[in-house]
């Protein structure tokens, strides 16, 4: 066989075949007779207990016994027991064909016939592969290569495979499949090395499933070519990568999942469409995105899916997901779990849509935003987005903090339906006041944004909508008003304009120190007339932590909390909490629904 390894003769319990696939591929070969190169005759029926070879099949103990063999011309197929020693899992049916197959991958006999695998489904052990710690690339690669070009399936049967370098993937293949025992370990001896490198353009149709990406040692941002799955070229009119399958997938430990090279040169490459990335997880220590299609301005990736895909983001040094020059992507259930920063970045991309997606835990800067979508050719919907336990990092910068949950940039367009902030570990940097409408669900820079179906903003940090002046953000049936105060300083309750009608249905809560029992003199005021007063409106005594959802007949009293464009808010506290000398912290924010 061309460019096979050396072998031990160490014998391979967990992958040697049975006797009965033995026998059955034996009956299978006797009774039908070669026709063609690598015919694989389905249409057979052994009779039980038929062993007997057909004249022109021969069986050998070894696949690599047949290379000192000079077998006659009437020998058209062998049946060999193992590869390197009889039962070590190898065994195959090798067809003799008339001369080398175009891929390179074959054997040849002492008197030079050529013989090719015939088998439908392929496995490393068959080249030589012997898995676990030792090095099978050489056996993996003519398996890959075979299943390429032949339109079959390679199954991973061990636990664990390892590889001294990379499995490369030519152009223009496809009808393939590289499937593992489920998260069957591909581990990557070599630092900066990717696992499987798509090399050409124009495959289609293939699918990989069930692996579990891995790196002998942990990857970092400088081992930009330590991919799990990378596409390489760039040909001037190719296809690109079409109508395949990457799921049931976790990479643990590498800098990129999957996704187009990346050597910082922002050199164009090949588009990938019609692509579907289905149940793939980042794991604790990947060091970059997980899925990075990203063709450095070369359109032409539409019809894009990401379905059930979860990635935790401790470690990262970019964004989890990483999409550009994209059409009609869909993503859907999507998390991301801890890390810093934004996880979903989106850029000159037209018609994508996010259905549902959840952010845990996820630390943002001063100045980062969890969704960033950016370019003037972009416009993203998301429906039902979450976000539990936000975690402020403590710097400050001198201007005050500047953070989003979504932030559109750059002419981009983006519309929210669905909101919901779950504060269940509230970070004690919330009693810092300058998060105070700083921390926006949605800020538009130079973009446009709409948002409704927002559901009562839990945590006091959060403001609902924050243009800057050449952005714009509509909004849908609900707005909010935050106020905040912090006694010894000079940080006081700004009035709040009012950008749309409204009915003020709830408020959120938090104050600690001098404010910590203080709702019940709180007092909101819309144009200096009092509307709200909490020692009538509320109960008695509450804390001022905690959401208030006012009655109905509160809000039904002669529009009484009905708001307008262009009222302004004010809220009163008492004189003596605000000028204690103990210090405490007020935030407060005022729900409205669009009246």
């Amino acid at each position: 066989m061309t460019d096979s390894s050396s072998h031990d003769g160490t014998a391979h319990a967990n992958t040697a075949a049975s006797s009965e696939d033995r026998l059955n591929r034996r009956h299978l070969l006797a009774l039908v007779p070669s026709v063609g190169a690598v015919a694989l005759a389905t249409q057979a029926a052994a009779a039980p207990g038929d062993t007997e070879l057909a004249p022109n099949v021969m069986e050998l103990p070894t696949t690599l016994s047949l290379r000192d063999q000079r077998l006659l011309p009437a020998v058209r197929r062998v049946i060999t027991r193992g590869y390197a020693t009889p039962g070590d899992g190898g065994g195959a049916a090798w067809a003799r064909v008339p001369k080398p197959p175009a891929h390179g991958v074959y054997l040849q006999d002492a008197g030079g016939a050529v013989f090719e695998i015939d088998e439908g489904i392929v496995r490393p052990e068959m080249f030589g592969a012997r898995g676990g710690d030792v090095d099978d690339l050489a056996a993996i690669q003519q398996a890959v290569t075979v299943a390429a070009n032949t339109g079959r399936r390679v199954s991973f049967t061990q636990q664990r495979y390892s590889l001294g370098g990379t499995v490369v993937v030519p152009g223009k293949v496809g009808l393939f499949a590289l499937t593992g025992a489920p998260f069957t370990e591909l581990v990557q001896l070599r630092d900066d090395t990717t696992t499987l490198l798509f090399s050409g353009e124009d495959t289609r149709y293939w699918l990989i499933s069930g692996f579990n990406f891995r790196w002998r040692r942990d990857q970092t941002a400088r081992h930009r070519n330590s991919y799990a799955v990378r596409f390489e070229s760039d040909v001037a009119g190719g296809a690109g990568h079409w109508n395949f399958e990457i799921r049931d997938c976790l990479v643990s430990n590498g800098f990129r999942g999957f996704g187009h090279s990346d050597d910082g040169d922002k050199k164009p490459r090949c588009p990938v469409w019609g692509a579907t990335f289905r149940s793939v997880r980042g794991g604790l220590n990947m060091a970059g995105a997980v899925i990075f299609l990203r063709t450095w301005g070369r359109t032409g990736q539409p019809n894009n899916r990401i379905e059930h895909f979860y990635a935790r983001c401790d470690k990262m040094s970019e964004p989890a997901i990483v999409i550009d020059s994209s059409d009609t992507t869909v993503l859907t259930s999507v998390e991301f779990n801890r890390g810093k920063g934004c996880q979903f970045l989106i850029e000159n991309s037209s018609n994508a849509m996010v259905e549902g997606m959840r952010f845990e835990e996820v630390q943002l800067g001063p100045k980062d935003a969890f969704i960033h979508a950016s370019g003037g050719q972009t416009n993203l919907r998301v429906s039902g987005l979450s976000v539990q336990s936000i975690m402020l990092t403590d710097e400050v910068p001198p201007q005050g903090r500047d953070n989003a949950i979504c932030r559109v940039s750059n002419g981009a367009r983006l519309e929210l339906i669905g909101f919901t902030d779950m504060p269940w570990r509230a970070p004690t940097a919330k009693r810092d006041p300058t998060m105070s409408s700083s921390l926006a669900v949605i800020d538009a820079r130079r973009g446009s944004a709409t948002a409704g179906f927002i559901a009562p903003l839990h945590d006091p940090a959060l403001t609902l909508a924050k243009p800057d002046a050449a952005g714009r953000i509509a909004l849908l049936n609900t707005d909010s008003y935050d106020f905040s105060l912090l006694t010894g300083s000079t940080a006081g309750l700004a009035p709040q304009l009012v950008r749309q009608r409204g009915q003020i249905v709830a408020l959120t809560t938090f104050g600690d120190g001098a404010f910590e029992q203080s709702m019940g003199g709180l007092k909101l005021l819309r144009n200096g007339e009092m509307i709200l007063d909490g020692q009538a409106d509320l109960v008695p005594g509450t804390p001022a932590k905690g959401h208030f959802i006012l009655k109905d007949a509160l809000r039904r009293e002669a529009g009484r909390l009905l708001v307008m464009p262009g009222d302004v808010l004010t809220l009163a506290v008492p004189s003596a909490a605000a000028n204690t000398p103990a210090g405490g912290t007020l935030l407060l924010s005022v729900t409205a629904i669009r009246g």
